[in-house]
């Protein structure tokens, strides 16, 4: 039999994929510490009333008035934003998806630093969008300056994760305001992805920038610990953008259910207490992992959950050997970086009661540290 028609079509980067299933989700090994997604560390609703749900509540597909009370939440954080200029999907990467079909296509060009969160890119390339990033060198410390220099006549959006994932480092906001000049001088969108943002202070947000071509995607599911609810959001503020957006983008990707649940505990969480709690959770793994010469770790910063390890074995995989130790984090080669990245991982700190686990099991695979 002869291969069907749409197989001589696929695009390379779907039928030879450079990175491995997100989440290592197909990985049978024991885990006994898991360091991989980017969930929040911290139980943060553990006296929550639970929300009672009736199925003919769900009888109906969700509208708009479905989010109504997340855009009043949006805007008590964020008062220079208009609840009109918001659109809510399913994560994050749910209104990716939806703006790499508006903004994508033939002739656009996406620029982006790696490491960087490859779905966001694969999202506008799928779409027909040429990507051309620009690698940093270890310890990945993001130039702006670079970026800026980058910028051509060619040049349709910007790309950048703040912060970043997987690195974990944060760019304060007068060098996102400094690029977003550069990018508008040159008409030229500006992409900022804050997924992990919930962890910094809301002052340094993109959502403070009121360029009309500034686009920022926001999430509850990592700072606000709803990962399994599914709920991010899209903040568009030139209006014709956001009327493109939303005729071609995916419908009712953001269920009653999911806006249900968000709506009734985010009131009642405390930023502040969370911030505090993983930024302590942050520190202890920076000083255990600092007795450990072999690794090099990525520009990061003490405020956000994740981290970025390279292995000075560079034949080795980190990943791989974490895994056998019983330690799940996200390999490097997710990350899209020259040279396969397989000695590097991405590493989230572990909860409160198993970062003395964490510990024990890292020590049995790498010896004590200095």
């Amino acid at each position: 039999m002869p291969n069907l028609n749409w197989t001589r079509h696929m695009a390379e980067y779907v039928r030879n994929p450079q990175f491995p299933n997100y989440g290592a989700s197909a990985d049978p090994r024991p885990v006994l510490v898991d360091c991989s997604l980017g969930v929040n560390p911290l139980k943060l609703y553990p006296d929550a009333e639970p929300v009672k749900m009736y199925a003919s509540q769900y009888a109906e597909y969700p509208g708009g008035h479905n989010v109504q009370a997340l855009g009043e939440y949006v805007q008590s954080r964020f008062p220079t934003v208009n609840p009109e200029d918001l659109c809510f999907g399913a994560g994050s990467e749910g209104v990716l998806s939806s703006l790499g079909r508006t903004l994508g296509g033939s002739g656009v060009l996406v620029k982006a630093f790696k490491p960087t969160f490859l779905p966001a890119l694969v999202e506008f390339a799928s779409a027909g969008a040429r990507v051309e990033t620009l690698e940093l060198d270890a310890p990945f410390k993001i130039d702006i300056d670079r970026m800026i220099a980058a910028l051509d006549s060619g040049t349709t959006l910007v790309y950048i994760d703040n912060p970043n994932n997987p690195t974990g480092q944060v760019l304060p906001l007068s060098e996102l305001d400094r690029l977003a000049q550069a990018c508008r001088e040159r008409g030229i969108l500006l992409l900022v992805d804050e997924a992990y943002a919930d962890f910094v202070d809301d002052a340094n947000s993109a959502f403070g920038l009121t360029y009309d071509n500034v686009i920022c995607t926001r999430s509850f599911s990592k700072g606000c610990g709803l990962a399994g609810a599914r709920v991010g959001y899209l903040l568009i503020r030139d209006r014709e953008l956001l009327r493109h957006y939303q005729e071609v983008g995916a419908l009712f990707t953001c269920s009653k259910a999911a806006s249900d649940l968000a709506e009734r505990v985010l009131p009642s969480l405390s930023l502040a207490h969370m911030r505090q709690g993983v930024k302590a959770l942050k520190k202890a793994v920076l000083e255990f992992l600092s007795g450990y010469p072999q690794f090099t770790m990525g520009a990061t910063s003490e405020d956000t959950s994740i981290l970025f390890l390279v292995w000075e074995k560079e034949d080795g995989d980190l990943y791989d050997e974490l895994m056998d130790a019983g330690i799940m984090t996200e390999s490097g080669v997710y990350f899209a970086l020259t040279g396969g990245g397989r000695n590097c991982v991405r590493l989230r700190v572990p909860p409160q009661e198993q970062l003395e686990q964490f510990k024990e099991l890292w020590q049995r695979k790498f010896g004590p540290g200095a």
